[in-house]
């Protein structure tokens, strides 16, 4: 098992170093053999198949429904008994995240917590929760390594090449850290590399990333003019020498509404 998992590893493009642990010679000779040893196709379609997501097209997914089709494809990687959500990391260890849905059945705010697993990406080693909380929502990237945890204010999106994460979005309902957010992906560990709050109304809306070094957005915001409306327009967000450059001053697209 441990060689497969760091096959898996090393067979990821976006990987450039593949940190081994290990306590005893045997350990050491086991882990430094994994580099000669190549997964089929078959092999690396059935990880794939661990691999679970939210439909981003579903604004309101049913969390219940997604958590349990995840479990049911990760063998016991992650498990849930009641309001206790167990992950099993790969140091070994067990974090272990308890939802209080009493609390929130019985209106208390303070206490009311609900978390469920809603993607797992296995080649990074990374778990997304969502934290569903009495009149607010989170999210938790959990490090499948080491457990530590990302906080994020809605749910991340990976880049093709597995390198970032973004996360765009905006609430009139509850407050938010950040409208956009990029995360660098390193040795499974997240580094924010890049942020923006708006000063002014501004509702952010992740659409696609377009390649590897440009993230499709959509933005409601006041219009130009001085009629005092809202317009929704396309955005984007481009990876340039000089770092992120963030355009929404895009024509509105066909598709884009004024609001009075």
């Amino acid at each position: 098992p441990a060689q497969m998992a760091l096959a898996f590893v090393n067979s990821r493009s976006f990987v450039t170093a593949n940190i081994i642990g290990a306590t005893s010679m045997e350990q050491l000779r086991t882990d430094i053999a994994s580099i000669d040893v190549k997964l089929s196709p078959e092999v690396e379609a059935q990880i794939d198949a661990i691999h679970c997501k939210a439909d981003i097209s579903t604004r309101r997914p049913d969390v219940a429904a997604l958590e349990a089709k995840c479990l049911s494809r990760m063998k016991g990687i992650a498990v849930r008994s009641g309001d206790a959500l167990r992950i099993s990391l790969q140091n070994g260890k067990t974090k272990s995240l308890l939802s209080n849905n009493r609390a929130c059945e019985e209106g208390n705010a303070e206490k009311c917590v609900d978390y469920r697993l809603e993607a797992y990406y296995p080649g990074l080693h990374l778990f997304v929760l969502t934290a569903r909380l009495y009149e607010a929502n989170s999210v938790l990237v959990v490090n499948g390594t080491t457990g530590a945890a990302t906080n994020m204010d809605d749910s991340p999106h990976l880049s093709p090449n597995g390198e970032r994460l973004v996360v765009a979005f905006s609430s009139e309902a509850w407050s938010t850290d950040r409208d956009i957010a990029v995360y660098r992906i390193e040795n499974g560990a997240l580094r924010l590399e890049w942020s923006y709050k708006a000063k002014d109304y501004e509702q952010w809306k992740f659409v696609a990333w377009d390649g590897d070094a440009r993230i499709k957005l959509r933005v409601t915001l006041h219009g130009e003019d001085q009629s005092g409306g809202l317009t929704t327009r396309d955005a984007d967000l481009q990876l340039t020498d000089a770092g992120w450059r963030l355009n929404k001053r895009m024509l509105p697209s066909p598709k884009a509404t004024a609001v009075k």
